[in-house]
């Protein structure tokens, strides 16, 4: 393929990972503090400091249908439910980070097209009688919440290869190949 000005084509690359960013970020002051509150609440019922959910939550200043619920089991904490509108599970969104990673440490460009690709492939096997699709904007969203990887104007095909090849690569690559040529026992003529 050779190389038109009017043709541009982005490339995406990995960074280093950002910092993790403080809860506060995430959740509002007041939400903080009301976990903070429930989960110490609910370990004063369980060691017995209050025999009641409603006085231990009047102690605390938590909603009491909320403490209940938290004891019974049937509401989790803010800290650990799966965020909504999400079409991909963490997991998922795990597996995409490090198929983008993979593809940066091996110097071949990915693109907007393969990330959403990847993405509805993880959504078919995760279901594949009637598989969800992430729209036409998922990825530059995906690229906006995961800031380690970032889009760059890719650059002709030469420079590329000028400097993702080098001697040590090349003989690494071999040495790799002969060592699997002799641990599966794979004659010249089958080449």
């Amino acid at each position: 393929m050779t190389y038109t000005p009017h043709m541009t084509f982005f490339t995406l690359y990995v960074s280093n990972p950002p910092p993790p960013q403080p809860l506060n970020h995430i959740m509002s002051e007041y939400y903080i503090n009301l976990e903070y509150h429930i989960e110490e609440a609910a370990n004063a019922i369980h060691d017995g400091e209050y025999k009641f959910a409603s006085t231990a939550a009047q102690a605390f200043g938590v909603p009491v249908r909320t403490l209940q619920r938290r004891l019974a089991g049937t509401h989790t904490s803010l800290f650990e439910r799966e965020p909504h509108g999400y079409v991909l599970n963490i997991e998922q969104r795990e597996a995409i980070c490090i198929y983008l990673t993979r593809l940066n440490k091996l110097s071949i460009p990915a693109r907007l097209r393969h990330l959403r690709g990847a993405a509805n492939f993880l959504l078919q096997q995760a279901n594949p009688v009637d598989p969800s699709r992430v729209g036409q904007h998922w990825p530059v969203r995906f690229l906006q919440q995961n800031s380690q990887f970032f889009k760059r104007k890719q650059t002709s095909l030469a420079a590329d290869r000028k400097t993702s090849l080098t001697v040590e690569v090349a003989k690494q690559h071999f040495y790799d190949f002969r060592d699997v040529l002799t641990k599966y026992a794979i004659q010249s003529d089958d080449i």
